[in-house]
Order: C-alpha cells, then structure tokens, then sequence
C-alpha cells in the first residue's frame, strides 16, 4: 500500500455541493510546470474556478492502462455531482463508469426521470482531470474517495505537451468528450491550488 501523507488545517466552513460551480474569466500569464518524467508542460489559465461537489469516481494515476499523454502530469481522474444529484439517496440509483480518461453514468430506476431527469443529471455531473499546484494537494486528491465532500479552487487550463496537439478544457458543464473523436473539450482540466475533503483544507 502506498501511503500519500498530507497537511492539513479545520475548515471555517463547510462543502457545500448543493450550489453551482463558480467560474470567472481571467488574464492570467502562462507558465511552464514540470511532469513526473522531467517535461516541461506550458499551462494557460483560462479562468478562474470553484466547485464543490461529491465525488462520484475517482480514479489515480498512474493507472492500471497507460494514457501516455496524461498519466505524468494529472493526478487522477474524478466525476463529481452536485445539486440535487450530489444526494447520496440519488447517487446510489445511478452505476458511475469510468474508462480511459471518460467518465459516465446511467441508470434503470425510472423514479429518477420524475425526481430529477435525465437532463438536469447531464447538467449536474463533470468528468475533471486535477493538475496538482504542489505535491501536498497531490497526495491529498489521492486520498479523495467516493461520496467525499469535495471544494477544489484554482484554475480551469489548457495544456501544451510537447509532440501532441493542445488539450482544451471545457468552458461550460453541458458538453462531452466522446471518445474516437479527438479532444473536444468535454472535460475540465483543473489546476488545484486549493483543495478541500469534508471538514479539511489542504494547500
């Protein structure tokens, strides 16, 4: 077992996943950070973000398949649900899924479409990919687990990779990244400056 130490300090609040994500337009100046193999990745703030939400996967890399591209600099892959879908009652109805880098759900318990519907599930669920700004958050978001409370606040980024195109991430909740067709920035890239599990706060 690989144990991922982190320090931590008490919340003066609590997560609240009952709200909507909060994002902001910025200028902010690129710059450069270095991946677990020594390259240099060119990151781009493209707006600044908030969200609190409950985790409904959660997935570490390294993983068990190999996503060349990804795997040296994310830490892990997560969904996270909020609003009414953030209900713990709610999520259990749902089978999350997760494979390579693409996150989904569905469900058979017709209750769901007269409770919430398909279409404000698809408007409350993420698929997110955490750049870590310091390895303190990275060891934390390694400890995130399924149902956790989660706050992460940093910047929504697209990533420069040398020898790949640009990865994009996604601007808004209501699109996706479908697999066989490229990067259409279905997914939000997130650089993690602060990070929030439950009733703690790492930085």
């Amino acid at each position: 077992i690989t144990l991922y130490p982190a320090s931590a300090v008490k919340a003066g609040q609590i997560v609240n996943p009952n709200i909507e994500p909060l994002q902001e337009d910025i200028n902010e100046p690129e710059f450069m950070i270095t991946d677990r193999r020594g390259n240099k990745i060119k990151i781009t703030p493209v707006a600044s973000y908030d969200i609190q939400a409950r985790v409904a996967v959660s997935r570490n890399y390294p993983n068990y398949f190999s996503v060349v591209e990804l795997e040296d600099i994310l830490t892990n892959d997560m969904a996270l649900v909020w609003g009414k879908f953030a209900d713990k009652n709610i999520m259990k109805k749902i089978k999350f899924s997760h494979q390579w880098t693409y996150s989904g759900f569905s469900y058979r318990n017709e209750s769901l479409n007269q409770e919430l519907g398909l279409d404000y599930l698809l408007k409350h669920f993420s698929s997110n990919h955490p750049v870590a700004a310091n390895k303190n958050i990275d060891h934390a978001l390694r400890r995130v687990k399924k149902y956790d409370r989660i706050r992460m606040k940093g910047y929504l980024i697209d990533l420069e990779i040398p020898g790949l195109s640009p990865i994009k991430t996604s601007l808004v909740r209501t699109d996706n990244w479908i697999p066989g067709q490229g990067n259409t920035g279905g997914s939000e890239f997130i650089y993690v400056t602060e990070l929030q599990i439950e009733d703690r706060i790492y930085r």
